[in-house]
């Protein structure tokens, strides 16, 4: 199998550091960890036509956990509400931000277009297809693009409602050659590229993954997963951060119904299973199919419950939902007993300092909580003269030089108020470390850059100016032509984190726009 390069897999390292958040409904919430061992499960309950199951009670439910009977710790409907139209961070030129992080739908629909495997003709299909489903998509109904080509996966377009640019989008991804790199990968890779880009958002994410077929992904059992293969990680990314997997076959009905296509497709099936989804293969009708899914995706029930036989043995449980009556559900499947179970604790969105029996309000950690910053990207001809010489003289500069490239500065802006503070004689101080990761079409690292910096701060000027922000530059030399680009905000104190993710054509300097 291919290893991706130690660049690619160290961003995605620094990006699933972060501690992620377990969720509840009415909305994502942000979490933090005790020390209690629970199981959430999501279990989307259909009718004999396909339609959602609404005003079942907890005690229609039974669960079993390697057989055994549980007791429901928790239990709640989601109803599909209507989703909120996410409004755009900034509307500056060149001004990037991950302030949307605030704004987030309670579920969110994630479209992987894995192009590795469907070829030129079956890409022409499949952008006249999602053209009529983004064109069928409710007005206020936000989806997020990723996109893989070759050897990574790169956001197109984050969540956004607007049509023009979902179509912008699809349309950028395809039609294109099929990368011979990407044989080298497999959906394992994928899983775990898009666990780590999924890891800061809270709430259930449903991924519909667009494809040719499984190359083989998860199994009903990971325990029979061949010698040497750990899928460990992967499920416990897929719970924790709760993925559910809804693998598409854009090649429709298949007449050449032989065993490759039947192998792949239990793949997909077996994929879908073990992280409570559903496969959709061997259909003509892919856009009713997946607009009657899009349509009742925010209807399910959660159900927790306390297995006491947890000891953090790795052990592989099987869990098993039954609900009365000819009902079909989707549910992850089972889960390993380690650390990914931990109790959610919700972290209050009204923080009052005083509760009402007069006793001190226990203020919420927000170190789990991702920075938010904004980046502002400036091209070489717009480079500030300070930072020019500085680049002259080789000094405190993060570049890739070459022939083909153009220079760009990375402005952070970065609030104080995010990272551990110390004060020393009337002088604030925080340690903020920034990481940028530039990757081509195909997943290639084309350039990149890690640096750690102290910054000092007025901590009266902080007081009256809560919103006031850092800043912090970091430059670097990108090839002409398109690029995704990956940035990174930490505190080196904490390792709280925040990211930002964004496509840059990169233009030769003395045509580069702001």
């Amino acid at each position: 199998m291919y290893m991706r390069s130690g660049l690619f897999s160290g961003f995605l390292a620094l990006v699933t550091a972060v501690g992620a958040a377990a969720q509840t409904s009415g909305g994502p919430q942000y979490t933090l960890q005790t020390g209690t061992r629970i199981v959430l499960t999501d279990v989307t309950v259909l009718d004999a036509q396909g339609n959602p199951v609404h005003g079942l009670k907890q005690s229609d439910f039974s669960i079993y956990d390697d057989g055994k009977p549980q007791g429901v710790a928790s239990f709640e409907e989601h109803m599909g509400q209507s989703q909120p139209i996410l409004q755009e961070a900034s509307e500056r030129p060149g001004i990037y931000s991950n302030a949307a992080m605030k704004h987030l739908p309670a579920v969110m629909n994630v479209w992987l277009l894995d192009t590795t495997t469907i070829s030129l003709v079956e890409q022409m299909f499949l952008m006249h297809e999602l053209t009529d489903l983004i064109n069928a998509l409710p007005a206020e109904e936000p989806v997020a693009i990723y996109w893989r080509a070759g050897i990574a996966v790169n956001l197109l377009q984050n969540f956004t409602s607007d049509h023009g640019l979902l179509l912008a989008a699809i349309h950028q991804a395809m039609p294109r050659m099929v990368n011979q790199d990407a044989q080298d990968t497999t959906d394992i890779d994928t899983l775990e590229q898009m666990i780590a880009a999924l890891s800061q958002l809270p709430g259930r994410k449903n991924m519909l993954w667009f494809s040719g077929g499984s190359s083989a992904a998860l199994l009903h059992n990971p325990d029979e997963a061949p010698p040497g293969l750990n899928l460990r990680p992967v499920y416990d990314g897929m719970q924790r951060d709760r993925i559910a997997v809804y693998p598409i076959d854009v090649r429709g009905l298949m007449w050449e119904n032989g065993m490759t296509y039947r192998q792949q497709h239990l793949m997909m099936q077996a994929t879908a299973d073990a992280t409570g989804g559903q496969a959709f293969y061997n259909d003509s009708g892919l856009v009713e199919g997946v607009s009657r899914f899009i349509s009742t995706d925010g209807s399910y029930y959660t159900v927790t419950y306390r297995p006491d036989d947890l000891h953090n043995s790795h052990k592989w449980h099987k869990v098993e939902v039954k609900v009365a009556g000819n009902y079909h559900l989707s549910y992850r499947e089972g889960y390993f007993d380690d650390d990914a179970n931990q109790e959610p604790q919700l972290y209050a969105q009204a923080k009052k300092p005083v509760l009402a029996d007069g006793k001190p309000a226990e203020l919420p950690n927000t170190q789990l909580e991702p920075i938010l910053f904004e980046a502002r990207v400036i091209a070489a001809r717009e480079l500030p003269d300070d930072v020019a010489a500085a680049m002259r003289e080789g000094k405190d500069v993060t570049r890739a030089a070459g022939h083909g490239r153009t220079e760009y500065l990375i402005r952070y802006f970065v609030p104080p108020s995010a990272f551990q503070q110390s004060v020393t004689n009337g002088q604030g101080q925080v340690m903020v470390g920034t990481a940028i990761l530039a990757v081509n079409d195909f997943g290639r690292p084309v350039g990149h850059g890690l640096q750690v910096y102290k910054l000092n701060f007025d901590p009266k000027q902080v007081a009256t100016q809560p919103n006031g922000k850092l800043t912090v530059d970091q430059v670097i030399a990108l090839p002409h032509g398109h690029n995704f680009v990956y940035l990174a905000v930490w505190d080196t104190a904490t390792g709280r984190l925040g990211t930002i993710q964004l496509p840059l054509t990169v233009e030769k300097a003395q045509k580069a726009s702001k």
